[in-house]
């Protein structure tokens, strides 16, 4: 078994789900390309997906990061800077316009296992989410104890509904804790060797309607960014509320937690959001 997670990283390709659409990949790239927005994307990614990623309990695991082959070099190079201390991390480029958003994640994900097809545990994140330490350690717990319905059924999908949204700024860190139903930073999938789908074609809030799934409620298992330039077609959390309501900072006991659990760094993130643009925070 393999556990592969999956990221896209400002990848043009139409589709995907998002509130603004556009007719071509060059017209999405502009936007998506911007500098105060690449800049923007960099800093979540540096401050909150990275740092949980690099110190997983559990390091045997694959994050594929998808990019299009018309990111520009300044940013190309960048990201790869970046991720080069984490070995768990690999680049992967996908042409703009051979893509649909959803074929290009999917593409990268049975690339990395064509040689040696086996079973995959899979989930997905965006460049601004963040998961537990112990987050793949528990998936692969997870698909050992689930082997009576994974011999049942050709798909399993598993939901952790407990975790936080934060809001990251020079200032520091603003958050409170959220429980909701199918979020995709929460959310992974079991899926046998040789299989054609894969977790990142499914509608994530739907998944329950395509295979069985198991919600494991009471842990929190994943951070959510949540700044001005959010672009998913959800933008309130499952109580109904805008997500950037109700926001604390976070007290001593809650960068305790947060480095514990995350490990993420309020001092870190004061460091990176208050560099001048292009300046990477741990250097």
């Amino acid at each position: 078994m393999r556990i592969i997670g999956v990221c896209r990283f400002s990848y043009p390709g139409v589709g995907g789900g998002f509130k603004r659409d556009h007719e071509t990949a060059a017209d999405r790239a502009a936007l998506l390309y911007a500098p105060d927005r690449m800049e923007d994307r960099f800093r979540h990614f540096e401050a909150l997906t990275l740092p949980s990623l690099a110190a997983q309990h559990d390091d045997d695991f694959t994050f594929l990061i998808v990019i299009g082959t018309s990111l520009p070099p300044l940013w190309r190079d960048r990201l790869h800077d970046l991720t080069a201390p984490v070995p768990q991390v690999k680049v992967v480029a996908k042409e703009d316009d051979a893509y649909h958003q959803i074929r290009a994640l999917r593409s990268a994900v049975h690339q990395e296992i064509a040689a040696n097809p086996v079973d995959t545990v899979q989930f997905r994140l965006d460049d601004d989410d963040a998961v537990a330490l112990g987050f793949t350690a528990r998936l692969r717990q997870i698909w050992t104890d689930t082997a009576p319905l994974r011999a049942a059924h050709p798909s399993l999908a598993v939901d952790f509904n407990m975790g936080r949204i934060a809001r990251l700024s020079a200032q520091g860190i603003a958050t409170r804790q959220v429980v909701p139903p199918f979020w995709s930073c929460g959310m992974a999938g079991m899926f046998r060797a040789g299989a054609t789908d894969a977790l990142i074609q499914y509608p994530h809030h739907r998944i329950h309607t395509f295979m069985p799934t198991l919600v494991y409620p009471g842990e929190e298992m994943f951070l959510r960014g949540v700044h001005d330039d959010n672009d998913s077609t959800s933008d309130k959390a499952p109580d109904n509320r805008p997500l950037f309501q109700n926001l604390q900072p976070l007290d001593d006991d809650g960068r305790r937690h947060f480095r514990d659990t995350f490990n993420v760094d309020e001092a870190l993130v004061r460091r990176i959001f208050s560099a001048p643009a292009g300046t990477p925070g741990t250097a």
